[in-house]
């Protein structure tokens, strides 16, 4: 068994997200270039293939290059230098940072939400956004407050509908979206991806990333929308070409026993 089939099998058995962020990076730190490029390929065809494992590995995978933005790591440069002389080029566009389509400023995002009389200080909205109050939650859905939004998605009286909007919300701090994104449960959620993806305001590579887990058809939609920046539309158009047809398979059908 090769070292990238061993990854590939160890990442399919692991039920943690977080768990499988750690193993992404355990490898990333262990091994070499030309081994992280052939690690990553086989994460993306299989994902392009729709096989549900290769799906499982890319997710962790993608967050643990979003965890990256902005540090300096020798590995993820080394890995992107291998792709770029290898013309791989979907490993490049993973390992980028493109622009965002559009920033939310401080005035658009101003927002006073008050209680009787008086503005809620962030405080109170923070711990509010903790409590079961179905009517004050659906208020807190909007908070600027990136904060907020993070209580919010651990509070148990909060719905998949519920995080859909939030993941809607236009205009909205990239900080939010990136805390959706990266959420254990709701992030993985088919409705709440497919709301970042069409949300202009979602960091680019967020979008970008996202796309591969997107079934055929609503790839297409993406790639008819208008709202949706060019990149994201002209990617999706990409996978709809090139995505092999024909069901499902896991990485466990074609991985060699060990």
């Amino acid at each position: 068994m090769t070292t990238v089939e061993r990854l590939l099998r160890r990442l399919a058995a692991v039920p943690d997200v977080s768990m499988r962020v750690a193993l992404w990076r355990e490898f990333f730190d262990r091994e070499p270039p030309d081994t992280l490029l052939a690690a990553v390929v086989a994460t993306l065809e299989g994902t392009d293939a729709r096989r549900d494992d290769a799906r499982l590995a890319y997710q962790s995978l993608g967050e643990f290059i979003d965890s990256l933005r902005g540090r300096a790591y020798e590995p993820r440069r080394a890995l992107y230098e291998a792709a770029r002389l290898a013309e791989q080029e979907a490993v490049c566009r993973l390992l980028l940072t493109p622009p965002p389509a559009k920033a939310a400023t401080a005035a658009e995002l101003r927002m006073d939400i008050t209680a009787g009389d008086r503005e809620l200080t962030l405080g109170e909205r923070r711990s509010l956004a903790r409590k079961p109050d179905r009517a004050l939650l659906l208020r807190l859905i909007a908070d600027p407050d990136p904060g907020v939004i993070e209580n919010l998605l651990q509070n148990p009286h909060v719905t998949e509908p519920d995080v859909v909007r939030m993941a809607s919300r236009r205009p909205i701090a990239a900080a939010s979206l990136r805390l959706v994104f990266k959420h254990p449960r709701w992030g993985r959620m088919p409705g709440v991806q497919r709301a970042l993806v069409y949300n202009p305001y979602t960091p680019t590579e967020i979008a970008l990333g996202l796309l591969p887990l997107l079934d055929t058809p609503m790839l297409r939609e993406v790639s008819r929308e208008t709202a949706v920046p060019d990149i994201v539309r002209r990617r999706a158009q990409i996978l709809v070409d090139t995505r092999a047809p024909g069901p499902a398979e896991s990485l466990e059908s074609v991985l060699p026993e060990e």
